[in-house]
């Protein structure tokens, strides 16, 4: 399942990316993996992220798989992350959205209180095969704030 729904011609394109490709590979690595996936370049991210031995690394290629999709190496992924700081902010923030679409859905994605991957991807699986249902649309939002708190905490490593 993608960040952006719907075709490819509602994606944000480089050529009107605030930075050009040459800005993009002097980042650092884990920066280029999470720009180079919300621009729709799975392949270039993917193999940035694959070659990231680190957490962040990893968790992008979770998410790189999850949105293949392909929910056994997404949780393969997953699993190498372990219990990633970015998760405690993903369940506050999804928890304390008030508009209805995240109402009484946060533990949906809990398991013991913590943030369980192997759900969400599920999740996922689930509400791709519904395209257009609300269900679709909590994924997308949900997947488009754990790109953000995930890209601040690899942009706050560089700070």
């Amino acid at each position: 399942m993608p960040l952006v729904q719907g075709n490819s011609a509602n994606r944000i394109h480089l050529d009107s990316f605030p930075l050009t490709a040459d800005e993009i590979e002097k980042l650092p690595l884990s920066i280029q993996a999470g720009v180079l996936l919300f621009l729709g370049h799975w392949n270039q991210a993917h193999d940035i992220a694959q070659d990231l031995h680190t957490p962040e690394g990893s968790y992008w290629h979770a998410i790189i798989h999850r949105q293949e999709p392909d929910a056994w190496n997404s949780g393969y992924w997953f699993r190498k992350v372990g219990a990633h700081p970015v998760f405690l902010d993903l369940i506050e923030t999804v928890h304390h959205r008030s508009d209805q679409t995240f109402k009484g859905r946060t533990s949906e994605f809990l398991l013991h209180g913590k943030w369980d991957s192997i759900r969400f991807i599920e999740f996922c699986e689930k509400a791709a095969r519904v395209p257009g249902s609300s269900e679709e649309k909590l994924a997308i939002e949900i997947q488009h704030l754990e790109w953000q708190l995930l890209m601040n905490y690899c942009c706050e490593g560089t700070l």
